[in-house]
């Protein structure tokens, strides 16, 4: 996991919105690559095969700024699929909701973001996105 400071998930925002987010160098291994830097920390460049600019941009970010080491002592417990569940909506943002190939789903997270249909492993842009904090509904 990458602790990412304040000035670095700045900089990532900026990123993202030229190589992910439907940006000027856009692609879906660009996209999630930043994505999860972002939101969780962890790098997923062998997964998710992001252009070598890309790379080298974000590279730049994480080397350019000096981070401080945090240490957090975890216990480890196991946690039951309802109270994920539950942490996942106290965490996020947006619930949002989604429809294609015939099927219905929904996911929170921290913006309206497009998701993967479950059927055809299409990116569907929710229909509606309800924002939790403001409970305006975006459709």
């Amino acid at each position: 996991m990458i602790n990412l400071t304040q000035e670095q998930k700045k900089k990532l925002e900026l990123l993202w919105f030229v190589y992910g987010n439907y940006g000027k160098k856009h692609s879906d291994g660009n996209h999630r690559f930043i994505q999860n830097l972002l939101e969780k920390g962890e790098d997923y460049r062998k997964l998710f095969k992001p252009s070598k600019e890309a790379k080298k941009a974000v590279d730049e970010i994480l080397k350019s700024v000096e981070t401080t080491e945090i240490r957090i002592e975890v216990t480890s417990r196991t946690v039951s699929p309802k109270e994920s569940e539950s942490e996942q909506k106290r965490l996020s943002r947006f619930h949002n909701f989604y429809n294609h190939c015939g099927e219905e789903w929904e996911n929170f997270w921290d913006s309206g973001c497009d998701d993967e249909c479950p059927v055809c492993g299409c990116d569907i842009s929710p229909y509606e996105s309800i924002d939790t904090q403001t409970e305006e509904v975006k459709t």
